[in-house]
């Protein structure tokens, strides 16, 4: 008589050994899937980028933010004309001391170089035009480059990045700070001249104090170079930015000499 091998659960051995394989099949179906679900998000997100960045330009329209020198409210791309090229950066907000550093930085040695390429360079940061002018006298950035946005109607609009882990618990922030603290005097704009005298200014909602920024270089209407700040202190290579505006003067230039040679006229 033929016995059926049951185990102690009372289920046939053979039914246990199907199910168990069964199992080990979907744990590595499973397995399987999910580097493939993380890696369509990750394609998802940098194709969302993308489209953002493509248009961006057409995006600010309407987004009004107010100019510090003069208190007058206008959209950032009405700032330059569809020959020229601009550096619009974007800071977090007005009390940050990382958004005070870069401030410091881009008065100091980027903007100098700008200017002499003819290049337009404009900060924006979340903040209300009173504070934007506190700003000005704690950093020196000059008031007609500085743009206050009280709403974060910029920031909407360019969907830059913006949440508790990416403010806090981003490892980008440390690993920023790692590769200044490895550089020589990578540290000291933000030792010596904005810790010392750093005031924490609250943004107008305190959810704005999550949102992080970016840089975009416009030549004309068209993205140049676009860069989403993914934590706290972790900006673009301002070194890098500024060789790709110099760049982009250059093909301009040589396009021009090429057009006048050849007894037509630049675009």
């Amino acid at each position: 008589m033929a016995a059926l091998v049951r185990s102690q659960s009372g289920v046939p051995a053979a039914a246990q050994r199907r199910g168990a394989a069964a199992r080990r099949s979907a744990a590595a179906a499973t397995v399987v899937q999910r580097p493939r679900r993380v890696a369509l998000r990750v394609q998802a997100a940098a194709a969302g980028a993308a489209a953002r960045t493509a248009d961006a330009y057409s995006r600010l329209k309407g987004a009004e933010v107010i100019r510090c020198s003069d208190g007058a409210r206008l959209d950032i791309p009405s700032l330059w004309g569809p020959g020229e090229r601009a550096v619009v950066v974007w800071a977090r907000t007005f009390g940050c001391p990382f958004c005070w550093e870069l401030a410091i930085q881009l008065r100091r040695d980027v903007k100098p170089q700008l200017d002499q390429q003819g290049v337009k360079l404009f900060l924006v940061a979340i903040g209300t035009l009173e504070r934007s002018k506190d700003f000005v006298g704690e950093t020196g950035f000059p008031p007609d480059c500085l743009l206050a946005d009280p709403d974060g109607a910029t920031y909407a609009a360019l969907g830059l990045t913006k949440g508790v882990r990416q403010t806090f618990f981003s490892q980008a922030t440390p690993l920023s700070l790692l590769k200044r603290a490895t550089q020589s005097g990578g540290m000291d704009d933000l030792r010596n001249l904005v810790l010392p005298r750093w005031k924490p200014w609250q943004p107008p909602k305190l959810d704005q104090a999550l949102q992080q920024g970016g840089i975009f270089v416009f030549d004309g209407d068209r993205v140049a170079f676009s860069h989403y700040d993914e934590a706290t202190g972790a900006h673009a290579d301002l070194g890098a930015v500024m060789d790709l505006a110099r760049g982009l003067v250059a093909r301009s230039e040589a396009g021009a000499e090429a057009c006048a040679a050849g007894g037509g006229a630049a675009a």
